[in-house]
């Protein structure tokens, strides 16, 4: 497995998988009530985005007012930051992480054990880069924090199937690394920002099955990376339980069936982690954002 680094400009906090980012400008006193301290605010998607930003401009965010300002600024640009190319890619995905079932994540809260590891793995019905199609292909994100949201220095790989051509695996990771995207739009392109190491990405056979509808999910990488989901389980009677995260604003999915999964990881991003938190979706994800 490669091993190659290369670092990125862009340090400070880092972001949860599955964070629901909203773009909102509310008055200091009102966030500092809502809250309750600066701290728990720092952990919030808009401070997150915003410290981003701050960050590669040389500044480090030292206040609320910072965080609130810069997120007013941030939704002005987006109206003024286009794509250089219009993508899309549609199909079920899901990720399991190190949290507990649910992900404390998702509500704003720290991530189970004080660390962020995650595997996303993408099946792509439909897609496109440009002209370029890209149905039929899959994909996988690896990341891995060695702290909480508001403490940064994240690693990130990509691996992406080895039957894409030149030109596919090209766009893929281009895709998967949050490029030709409206600013903030996507979780790709802040999960990017938060990361200051990114391993050269992988081009390997990738065998994935997601049924969302069911729980249920297998990936697997040769030598890489293995990742089984399967439904919750009620503790006493072992019958499957059913529960959904619903994110109206959610920028990786809208709504997401939750189960409970398993992944090993080798090599450059190892990660090892049993009986965690999973979800599965379905969606479209454009340099836009999230489509239904």
């Amino acid at each position: 497995m490669a091993n190659c680094r290369r670092s990125s400009k862009v340090e400070g906090h880092v972001l949860r998988l599955t964070f629901p980012l909203r773009w909102i400008s509310i008055p200091a006193m009102t966030q500092r009530e809502r809250c309750g301290s600066e701290n728990r605010a720092a952990l919030g998607e808009d401070a997150v985005v915003a410290r981003s930003r701050m960050m590669t401009r040389g500044r480090k965010p030292t206040s609320l007012m910072d965080h609130t300002n810069e997120t007013a600024i941030l939704m002005r640009d987006r109206e003024r930051t286009m794509p250089t190319v219009d993508w899309s890619i549609k199909g079920p995905h899901f990720a399991n992480c190190n949290c507990d079932y649910g992900c404390p994540c998702q509500f704003v809260a720290l991530p189970t054990d004080g660390t962020c590891r995650a595997v996303a793995g993408w099946r792509i019905e439909e897609g496109h880069f440009g002209d370029l199609r890209l149905d039929g292909l899959n994909s996988v994100s690896l990341y891995s924090w060695p702290g909480a949201v508001h403490q940064g220095n994240g690693t990130m790989q990509v691996i992406v199937d080895e039957r894409a051509d030149a030109a596919q695996r090209e766009a893929l990771v281009a895709i998967l690394q949050g490029e030709h995207a409206d600013e903030g739009a996507t979780m790709l392109s802040i999960y990017r920002a938060m990361c200051t190491t990114v391993l050269e990405p992988l081009f390997a056979p990738i065998e994935i099955a997601i049924d969302v509808e069911g729980r249920t999910a297998r990936l697997r990488v040769p030598d890489t990376v293995e990742t089984d989901l399967e439904p919750l389980k009620n503790p006493v009677t072992g019958a499957a339980h059913r529960a959904r995260i619903d994110l109206p604003n959610g920028l990786e999915f809208r709504q997401a069936e939750v189960a409970s999964g398993r992944s090993k990881v080798l090599g450059g991003l190892a990660m090892e982690f049993t009986d965690s938190h999973a979800h599965l979706a379905e969606g479209r994800l454009t340099s836009g954002g999230l489509q239904g």
